[in-house]
């Protein structure tokens, strides 16, 4: 099985050169595709596809606070999961976070407080979850910029 990496980023402008293939995008819009750093720690996700039968190549600078990874997994909707995300569970949201800490997995975090890993424990298969928004756009939880009451 090919596992798929990508990331997603709000996008910083709202045009892009359009004497290069370029298109409007509004700013703050999440663009996917590969992570790019440039020299300066400044990140750009890399975008490629087609528009009306033409190819097209941008590399799209976006906000390093909005960056997160694709973790692979699904929820129970079939929505891909990204590190950033709100997922509830039941009557609880969890915020879906890398820890390098926990083996590299992605984790579950409830008030700033590490809960599980996906797998571990058992009822945080990605099956029972679903994407309920992301930290970035969810506004509901301002406690002390802690999220999943």
């Amino acid at each position: 099985m090919k596992r798929v990496i990508k990331f997603r980023g709000k996008s910083l402008y709202d045009k892009y050169p359009k004497a290069n293939g370029g298109f409007e995008i509004p700013q703050g819009t999440f663009v996917y595709g590969n992570l790019v750093v440039d020299m300066n720690g400044n990140p750009q996700i890399d975008i490629q596809g087609y528009i009306d039968g033409n190819s097209f190549h941008h590399s799209l600078w976006v906000d390093a606070n909005t960056v997160g990874q694709f973790t692979g997994l699904h929820d129970k909707n079939g929505k891909e999961i990204y590190e950033g995300d709100l997922v509830r569970y039941g009557e609880r949201n969890y915020v879906v976070s890398y820890e390098d800490s926990h083996k590299g997995a992605f984790s579950l975090i409830r008030n700033n407080t590490f809960v599980g890993c996906f797998g571990t424990p058992y009822p945080f298969e990605p099956f029972y979850v679903e994407v309920v928004g992301n930290i970035h756009d969810y506004r509901k939880y301002p406690k002390g910029g802690k999220y999943g009451d």
